[in-house]
């Protein structure tokens, strides 16, 4: 999460706003500012964890603009073997580095950052 973080800032740096998905082939930032996960504005990048235990996505937040996605929230999410661990089921970042996770039945979880 902490790399895709840094690759959102670096992603605003170029485009403008943040992504709004994430792509496994394509890199696309268009000049048209969006805060849909249209296609237009896709990091390039796996949608799985390096070990292949979370799936990541990118999920904006309620945008502050019409026009660009302003706010962002990371979320992995446990897959697999890693799926076991039902107090920590899902970690997510925001752009302000706010960290939370969630367990199994979709609550507030602690001690999992």
């Amino acid at each position: 999460l902490l790399s895709l973080q840094s690759a959102q800032e670096k992603y605003r740096a170029n485009c403008l706003q943040y992504a709004t998905g994430i792509d496994s082939s394509t890199y696309s930032c268009s000049s048209t500012l969006s805060n849909a996960d249209d296609g237009n504005h896709d990091l390039i990048g796996a949608t799985t964890s390096p070990d292949g235990y979370y799936t990541l996505s990118i999920s904006p937040l309620p945008a502050t603009s019409a026009l660009a996605q302003t706010t962002y929230s990371l979320t992995a999410t446990a897959i697999g073997v890693q799926a076991g661990d039902t107090k920590c089921k899902s970690l997510s970042i925001d752009q302000n580095g706010t960290k939370t996770s969630k367990d199994s039945a979709n609550n507030v979880s602690t001690g999992c950052w």
